[in-house]
């Protein structure tokens, strides 16, 4: 069901009350959106309507200071001062949706919240005490209309960018200005990533290495089955063959399960079967399941067999990898050495058995695809790998890389192009697609600096950024 306005608007028109726009709007936001973590927003930043307040019991009700904003366990805001009737308390202050949220929650029990001041609600359906029996005060937030008109066209838009409606050149500033932050909260949550391969393979940093670099071959589409590929056929297995590029290829293409699936071998698949046939009994290996691959709506030269006879080719030319990649720390040679090119059967093949076409040419890996991997692979690898080490040199490396390179294309830069906000760096399109997935997508608009914005707009007679 749409949560916009105007739908809901029709679902109550049979109601026999009647409620004006801002009653609707009020009650809209409220019952469907409000969550603590709003209230709390709306209080840090006092974006309260009234320029008077009242207690749920009548008293005049005034906000000294809204106190600090606690991210612990504990009352949401510490040391706050508030004037309730002619009495001047300052304390702690705790906010719920519902105030009977206080005793479900168990604070009624437990001493640490005796401090709370005043309790703050968007409904107040009971009253609240602390441990001794005492009442606390409590008080309705009333929420600017303002502000509660822009959460609903933030949070009903069907726009890919939730503001884009208020949209302008302040909020591109903004957004520039937060980058840093955004680069840094994505390679933290890749670095989690090679963390856990890390683990896996019991502290191997080579081998995690390997299986995240094979994942990243495979782009978005075929990540997954690359990442099993890598995963079902170890490092070590590879490193004992790998003079043999013929091997190489046989190995990888078998535990890819797509050497079992040809209809029309030719005497190079046939070859590879037998030799991957030795193989698969001398390791014991067992293949994974070919239907993972995807080969719809893509390029030629992006195909599975394509990709995997370059990986084959990387791996077979390579030698220590990973510490080479450790070490290097000029741009064009660490392209030099994730570049890779198909073999020769692959002149005239996309796929195995295929004779595509007649004309022959290499099939290398782009420098495009260079960089996207050095991008999505070595860059977070030294970000995770200097902080295990403490190496601060490498760190800045792992951003310098990033700025060195160009930015990527994909849809959501393009999508962000059109909003005045270009990419000039693969610094600037990682901030982005983290901002679009992490924050856009999820609407996290309060965590956001352009969302805070709309929200707090100078116009809302509220915090001014």
């Amino acid at each position: 069901m749409s949560c916009s306005l105007s739908r809901l608007c029709s679902l109550t028109k049979n109601v026999r009350f009647l409620f004006n726009r801002e009653r609707l709007l009020r009650l809209f936001v409220v019952y469907v959106f409000m969550r603590e973590e709003y209230l709390r927003y709306f209080w840090q930043y006092r974006l309260w309507a009234a320029s008077s307040m009242f207690t749920v019991d009548g008293e005049e009700l005034e906000i000294i200071d809204t106190g600090s904003l606690n991210c612990d366990s504990g009352p949401d805001f510490f040391n706050a001062k508030v004037r309730v009737g002619n009495t001047l308390w300052a304390g702690n202050v705790e906010l719920h949706c519902k105030a009977s949220d206080w005793c479900r929650h168990g604070h009624d029990a437990d001493k640490t919240y005796d401090s709370v001041v005043l309790h703050v609600v968007a409904e107040s359906d009971c009253v609240v005490r602390r441990s001794s029996g005492e009442v606390i005060p409590q008080v309705v937030m009333n929420i600017q209309d303002s502000v509660l008109a822009r959460i609903e066209q933030l949070f009903c838009s069907e726009q890919q960018v939730r503001c884009g409606s208020f949209w302008n050149l302040r909020c591109t500033e903004l957004m520039r200005l937060s980058f840093c932050r955004l680069v840094c909260s994505r390679l933290e949550r890749k670095a989690l990533m090679v963390e856990e391969l890390l683990n896996q393979s019991k502290g191997d940093w080579p081998e995690a290495f390997y299986v995240l670099l094979a994942r990243n071959f495979g782009m978005n589409v075929n990540g997954l089955p690359f990442e099993l590929l890598a995963r079902s056929l170890p490092l070590r297995y590879l490193a004992k063959h790998k003079d043999s590029a013929f091997q190489v290829e046989a190995l990888v293409f078998g535990q890819s399960g797509l050497l079992g699936n040809v209809d029309d071998a030719d005497d190079y698949v046939v070859s590879l079967q037998k030799e991957y046939a030795f193989f698969k009994k001398k390791f014991n290996l067992k293949p994974i399941d070919a239907s993972y691959w995807k080969f719809a709506r893509m390029r030629p030269s992006n195909s599975p067999g394509v990709r995997i006879a370059q990986f084959a080719n990387l791996v077979h030319r390579s030698s220590n990898l990973f510490s080479k990649i450790l070490k290097e720390r000029d741009l064009d040679r660490l392209r030099h050495l994730l570049s890779c090119e198909a073999s020769e059967y692959w002149s005239e093949r996309y796929s195995l058995g295929d004779k595509a076409s007649v004309r022959k040419f290499t099939k290398r890996l782009s420098k495009e695809s260079v960089d996207v991997i050095l991008i999505n692979t070595v860059a977070p690898l030294l970000f995770s790998y200097s902080k295990t080490h403490g190496d601060t040199e490498m760190q800045e490396f792992a951003f310098t890389l990033l700025e060195r390179l160009p930015a990527e294309k994909n849809s959501i830069i393009s999508m962000w192009s059109e909003y005045g906000v270009e990419a000039l760096s693969a610094y600037d399109s990682q901030a982005l697609v983290e901002l679009k997935c992490n924050f856009c997508e999820r609407g996290n608009c309060l965590r956001c600096v352009v969302g805070h914005c709309v929200l707090a707009a100078p116009q809302s007679g509220g915090y001014k950024p």
